[in-house]
């Protein structure tokens, strides 16, 4: 995941909002983040506006922005329209061969729901010892039953994990110094 959001930095930034609406927010890929727009996403109330499309009734639900998804999507806070880029699928099959590359690793598979599967196992991680954490995490994904977190998202990942996980932020973000009087 760090590696794909480092190479969009470097190499194309409108693919961005993409990966950060489904490593950080859970969004389905084909069903809700092709559909998603700009304007859906509120910097003040800290929320996105997330419509499905899953099923045949249409369904909404407020997911919460998360301090990594803001950091990431500030840049992009006036923009109007879609988030997605145009010539979409050539742009991210060159994001996914650039984070190989740069893992000096070979063309990783991509799983239907991966991003939105590390979302919620380490999202789980990060808040299991919170009260309502498991009727949370189903809201925030859209889920009608527990099954599915109890299927996937209860995991072994540790508070440790999640918080790498949660931390990795833009390189300009990252390289911010506090100081403080």
């Amino acid at each position: 995941m760090a590696a794909i959001l480092r190479w969009c930095e470097v190499h194309d930034v409108e693919l961005i909002p993409y990966f950060v609406l489904g490593y950080f927010a859970g969004m389905r890929p084909e069903a809700e983040i092709q559909h998603m727009r700009f304007d859906r996403i509120n910097f003040a109330e800290k929320t996105i506006d997330c419509r499905t499309t899953k099923t045949r009734k249409a369904s909404r639900r407020h997911i919460p922005l998360e301090d990594a998804a803001a950091a990431w999507l500030l840049p992009f806070a006036r923009r109007k329209g879609s988030i997605m880029p145009t010539n979409f699928r050539k742009r991210f099959d060159a994001a996914r061969q650039g984070a190989a590359e740069a893992l000096k690793l070979p063309l990783f598979p991509w799983g239907h729901d991966c991003m939105r599967h590390s979302y919620g196992s380490y999202w789980e991680a990060a808040h299991r010892s919170e009260t309502g954490c498991r009727d949370r995490l189903s809201y925030n994904m859209g889920h009608t039953s527990f099954k599915t977190f109890d299927q996937y998202y209860r995991n072994d990942r540790t508070p440790q994990e999640a918080a790498a996980y949660w931390d990795i932020l833009p390189i300009a973000q990252a390289d911010v110094i506090s100081i403080t009087a």
